[in-house]
């Protein structure tokens, strides 16, 4: 079940970026969603399409507030009660704080010679062409953490 505020990536377009769910449409089966490295106006995806999953930021990931101050993630929370990741967060003058994922803001995606992980240069399976014909792609690439298959439903 997708959420508004969820994170999640397209795996068939990672120069997407990590997307933010901002509505479910039609009963669930469409997804308005707004990447952090496509321009434009939000792009709509299929809920079904097994390339859409959830993103997770890792422990020690550099994350952005609303107020646009960097933190650092110390570890994830799952909530039964919520479908929304909590992440507990180490702002830089060292306070720390719970935050749902709702209250992080995807950052665009770092040109593939930034990147420091060869697990981040994977080959790419090919668009799905429900994807390019919704959404234009950009030219970075990014990677991404995807969470277990289990919650991509």
């Amino acid at each position: 079940m997708h959420s508004v505020g969820m994170k999640i990536v397209h795996r068939a377009q990672p120069s997407w970026g990590i997307g933010e769910i901002l509505q479910v449409l039609e009963d669930g089966r469409f997804l308005a969603v707004r990447f952090s490295g496509r321009q434009g106006p939000p792009c709509h995806v299929s809920a079904k399409d097994p390339s859409v999953v959830r993103f997770r930021y890792g422990p020690g990931e550099e994350v952005v507030l609303p107020d646009g101050q960097p933190a650092f993630v110390i570890e994830l929370q799952e909530s039964s009660i919520s479908p929304l990741y909590r992440y507990a967060i180490e702002r830089a003058d060292g306070r720390r704080e719970v935050v749902s994922e709702v209250e992080l803001v995807p950052r665009p995606p770092r040109p593939a010679r930034w990147r420091s992980s060869p697990a981040a240069a994977v080959a790419r399976p090919p668009a799905s062409p429900s994807a390019i014909a919704r959404c234009a792609s950009t030219s970075s690439d990014a990677p991404m953490r995807l969470a277990p298959s289990s919650e991509a439903a």
